[in-house]
């Protein structure tokens, strides 16, 4: 991870939480990634995850091109089921 945080570093961005949002709700929630924006805007424009969703617990396909980075660390994270 040290490594990771060094190159993102060098891109001059701090890394923070991927936050996705709830295609059911359209609540945002922390999706355990951890990036800086340089870093999402390298990969490719179709870059996609699945995830199973800490909103409301179904399994989404989110494009990191739709996601936003939370750099402060005062993301209220969803309780688990």
């Amino acid at each position: 991870m040290a490594n990771r945080q060094s190159h993102a570093s060098r891109l001059g961005a701090n890394v923070g939480k991927v936050i996705f949002r709830c295609k059911k709700t359209g609540l945002e929630f922390d999706s355990g990634f951890q990036a800086s924006p340089d870093e999402v805007q390298l990969l490719p424009v179709n870059a996609k995850t699945r995830l199973r969703c800490r909103i409301c617990g179904d399994l989404h396909e989110f494009k990191f091109t739709d996601a936003r980075i939370n750099e402060n660390a005062q993301f209220a994270r969803v309780k688990e089921k």
